[in-house]
């Protein structure tokens, strides 16, 4: 029994504990390591049992899953009933040599003058305080084998256990919903194509149509991502959707460069000469209404009508100029929807062959559809590199009999295919 006063060395016990506790715990996890190797080693007898069914071979994959997680447990419960047995020892010397201390000390202090009470007590809590340490360096040797076994063997579990709970009840339902989630992609895909297809065709709506594209095709990689990583999907699927976003995006880009060069150049070319034209028709107003705000002597009303013909003026410019960089640019028509689809990439196109007529002898204009040209070549490699992407993946596994293809147009692996409940 340990005392409860350890003065006069300290107020409580230096080290605390239960040597026979920390044995029966290491039993304990001897014994859980025991049991979960038995398990372990029916599982693998039932993985190896023969049998040719699907449900069969099902089953002995997860019974080998199984059995492989409880040999990494095993190990671990091993490990830990090793450190608990070694630290179990340690505390009982730890626990002997501390209340030996104590006891030396209350019979030195007991017998020691006064004068020499103070060293006494120094030399006495010096001692104790090695003791203490010689423990708690045992405890950290045992934690630090516990944290090696955890950390190392793969098992969910630690903080970030309920991460993984979350992630396989996920997965989980993904593989139980998987054949109508490949069925929500293939649709997915085709209404993102379609839609893709009616962009091009309908200017105003153009844009929009794209965007909800795109947004559509995201989902359906979305869904051929979680179906890949849940098991039944195909990582082909994601791949195929992951380049074919990628051209999306470079050639939005490469089409949004164009269109901002060409735009630039018209700008330059059409617009500053219309402003330059409506600023010289309007010099006359503009030149009285700076004179009418220089005068002090003007009143009130003059400078207010002053200010208004300079603000009118300056619109008047701006509206000119922006009308003639429009007219010069004009309208993508289909011809350059089809080449270059209904985004920026089309108008960029329709502008470079009206800037190129318009002033075929500029040097200005000339290097503007030098420059945008570069860009749009990045735009049609872009773009047909995507077109051509999924007929050559599905030529591809035509020719090496590796997928299948279901009602929506989905392929799956005839090694995990999904097919719905008969």
């Amino acid at each position: 029994m340990r005392p409860r006063s350890w003065v006069p060395l300290c107020a409580d016990d230096p080290v605390p504990g239960d040597p026979e506790q920390l044995r029966l715990s290491a039993a304990r996890s001897r014994a859980a390591a025991a049991a979960l190797e038995q398990q372990a080693a029916d599982l693998e007898r039932l993985a190896a049992a023969p049998g040719e069914a699907a449900a069969l071979d099902r089953l002995r994959e997860e019974a080998g899953a199984v059995a492989h997680e409880l040999r990494r447990a095993a190990t671990r419960c091993r490990v830990v009933g090793s450190a608990l047995s070694a630290a179990a020892p340690a505390l009982e010397d730890a626990q002997r040599a501390s209340l030996r201390v104590l006891q030396e000390a209350q019979a030195a202090a007991g017998a020691a003058p006064p004068a020499d009470l103070a060293d006494v007590l120094t030399r006495a809590r010096t001692a104790l305080a090695g003791v203490v340490r010689d423990w708690d360096e045992a405890q950290e040797r045992a934690a630090r084998a516990v944290r090696s076994a955890c950390s190392g063997d793969g098992l969910a579990d630690g903080h970030w256990r309920w991460v993984h709970r979350a992630w396989d009840a996920a997965a989980g339902v993904v593989r139980a919903h998987a054949a109508g989630l490949a069925r929500l992609a293939g649709a997915l895909s085709v209404v993102s194509t379609v839609l893709a297809a009616a962009a091009f065709l309908l200017p105003v709506l153009g844009p929009a149509l794209a965007a909800l594209a795109g947004a559509l095709a995201g989902v359906a990689a979305l869904v051929h991502l979680a179906l890949a990583v849940a098991g039944p999907g195909d990582w082909s699927d994601v791949v195929w959707d992951g380049v074919g976003m990628a051209t999306g995006v470079v050639g939005g880009r490469a089409g949004a460069v164009a269109l901002r060069r060409i735009t630039a150049a018209a700008d330059r070319l059409a617009g500053e000469p219309a402003a330059a034209a409506v600023r010289t028709v309007r010099a006359p107003s503009v030149g009285a209404a700076h004179r009418v705000l220089a005068d002090p002597a003007a009143a009130p009303a003059d400078r207010a009508g002053a200010a208004w013909r300079l603000r009118e003026a300056a619109d008047a410019e701006r509206r000119a100029r922006e009308r003639a960089t429009a007219d010069l640019l004009g309208e993508p028509g289909l011809r350059h929807r089809l080449a270059y689809g209904p985004g920026e990439a089309a108008a960029a196109a329709r502008a470079r062959a009206r800037v190129a007529a318009a002033h075929p002898s500029s040097r200005r204009g000339r290097r503007a559809v030098r420059d945008a040209g570069d860009a749009l070549v990045v735009v049609g490699a872009a773009r047909w590199v995507g077109f051509a992407l999924d007929p050559v993946d599905r030529a591809d596994r035509r020719l090496t009999g590796h997928s299948h293809e279901d009602g929506f147009g989905l392929r799956h692996s005839r090694r995990r295919s999904v097919r719905s409940p008969r």
